[in-house]
């Protein structure tokens, strides 16, 4: 779902880009922000299909990003998460834990749609990189034979490309189409799978001499590291161990009114907490739901403390309580997009597994995070166990 939803969002913000009209040379701030959230997207998508497996949507957001670096007038990049997607895939490793990606065109896969739209995305692809070898982004087709040869060369294996593409969207086609889902060539009378429009519409410019519309030159003043930089955010995970047992013998013994109040106290552990590093609840605390919570700090020493302090109250309390109530905090540190709406990045599933592989009462970091905290904190941790 994790890895489906990540796929969502990175369409989502490349069709806000596609309705932008990318500026030459220099990005506007609002294409800036898009690129930006549509990286974090695709990384956040690329991460949770490596890890697990996830040939089909590892393929989808290969795809995805190839055509992100078309945006930005850049189709070597393009060419080199194409290849990935559609000709090589990712090799299992028995000493990373690596399992195998298949590649689109792979025997054991051969997924018909990425391999339709990524030939289609080839030939963008060549073809930008005929237009920054020419020098502008169209030509004259009755003059294609005094063009150098190497742009020459480079047309005629685009258009190869798109025919190739034509061939994968005609075979992709509803055999018997009751809805009139098909897209239809109006001389011909045949049908093609509607997204073969697209590769069409393609066709047709290069026919008429138009080689791309994506920017030949990226912004050179657009650096998503520095923009990384600005949103590196601390995130803590937090659980308290065994809640869904003692919720569900609450609920089952007593009421549901009875669970609401047990996830009352354990909030007032967590604000106990954060009172000790000075955190307004409104600003730091992300989301809630029941013992957990997913908390948001600009530093790594902030995080830490509050950790060490929500543990210490879970100790005192223990002190004169029956029931023992500990919880298990994973720290990750890494960019993170923010706003009213929404929260992402790939930091925040470091956070959760790293909370999922701890111990009661331990906080379990990750390598951004110890790098971090000041020299005396890092002591507290072992190296390596992170």
């Amino acid at each position: 779902m994790l890895c489906w939803c990540a796929l969502v969002q990175a369409r989502i913000n490349l069709n806000d880009l596609k309705a932008q009209k990318i500026q030459e040379k220099e990005f506007s701030s609002s294409t800036r922000e898009s690129l930006f959230n549509a990286c974090s997207s695709i990384e956040e998508g690329l991460k949770i299909a490596r890890d697990c497996g996830f040939c089909l949507y590892h393929i989808d957001l290969l795809l995805e990003k190839a055509f992100l670096h078309l945006l930005q007038g850049e189709p070597q990049q393009a060419h080199n998460d194409l290849r990935l997607a559609l000709d090589t895939g990712v090799p299992a490793s028995n000493k990373t834990g690596q399992p195998e990606l298949l590649a689109a065109t792979d025997k054991e896969c051969r997924y018909g749609w990425a391999i339709a739209k990524g030939l289609s995305l080839f030939a963008e692809t060549i073809l930008l990189m005929a237009a920054q070898e020419l020098g502008c982004k169209d030509f004259t087709p009755s003059s294609k034979d005094k063009l150098p040869k190497s742009v020459q060369t480079q047309i005629n294996n685009a258009e190869k490309n798109l025919k190739d593409a034509l061939d994968w969207w005609y075979k992709l086609r509803e055999p018997e189409s009751k809805r009139n889902n098909n897209f239809c060539l109006l001389d011909t009378d045949e049908e093609y799978n509607f997204k073969a429009k697209e590769t069409f519409y393609i066709l047709e410019k290069l026919r008429s001499g138009i080689l791309t519309e994506y920017p030949l030159h990226k912004d050179s003043n657009w650096d998503r590291s520095k923009m990384n930089e600005d949103k590196i955010k601390t995130v803590v995970e937090l659980d308290l161990i065994g809640y869904t047992n003692i919720s569900k013998f609450l609920e089952g013994y007593l009421e549901v009114e009875v669970v609401a109040q047990l996830d009352d106290k354990i909030q007032q552990l967590v604000d106990i907490g954060l009172a000790a590093v000075q955190a307004k609840r409104n600003e730091v605390v992300k989301a809630t739901a029941g013992d957990n919570a997913l908390i948001v700090f600009d530093s790594a020493e902030r995080a830490h403390r509050f950790s060490v302090a929500l543990h210490r109250a879970c100790a005192e309390r223990n002190l004169i309580k029956k029931g023992q109530f500990w919880f298990r905090i994973g720290i990750a540190t890494g960019p993170l997009y923010i706003t009213e709406q929404k929260i992402s990045g790939t930091v925040i599933i470091d956070a959760v597994r790293l909370e999922t592989a701890g111990s009661k009462g331990h906080v379990l970091i990750d390598t951004a995070t110890y790098n971090k905290l000041p020299e005396d904190l890092q002591l507290q941790y072992r190296e390596g166990q992170t």
